[in-house]
């Protein structure tokens, strides 16, 4: 669970650090569609969004552990089909949520 987009893009950053890590590269590009992360993670400030300032340094944190981290701006319009990738998780964990929830207290009562 996060708090804001920004927080989820960061979130999304360090899982993808993390699985880089775990398949021995040695280096990364990583495209946010957020500037905003882009430039913060690039200067090793993040101004506001207090509530994701722990999960941005621990993005930092990580990011040492690899002889090259590149962060690049990539606009909304040029990612749609991780957007699209992305939105069909979303709707599918709904709607296997929602299918739980809806048997749950029919087996419940049985």
């Amino acid at each position: 669970m996060v708090s804001s987009v920004l927080e989820a893009e960061l979130v999304a950053i360090y899982t993808a650090l993390e699985r880089a890590w775990e398949e021995k590269c040695v280096s990364i590009l990583i495209e946010p569609d957020l500037k905003a992360i882009v430039e913060a993670l690039k200067l090793g400030e993040l101004p506001l969004a207090w509530g994701s300032y722990p999960i941005f340094k621990k993005c930092l944190a990580f990011s040492v552990n690899f002889s090259l981290v590149s962060f690049k701006f990539l606009p909304r319009v040029e990612n749609s089909f991780v957007h699209f990738l992305a939105f069909q998780v979303r709707v599918n964990l709904l709607s296997r949520l929602s299918v739980v929830r809806e048997v749950a207290p029919f087996v419940a009562t049985n």
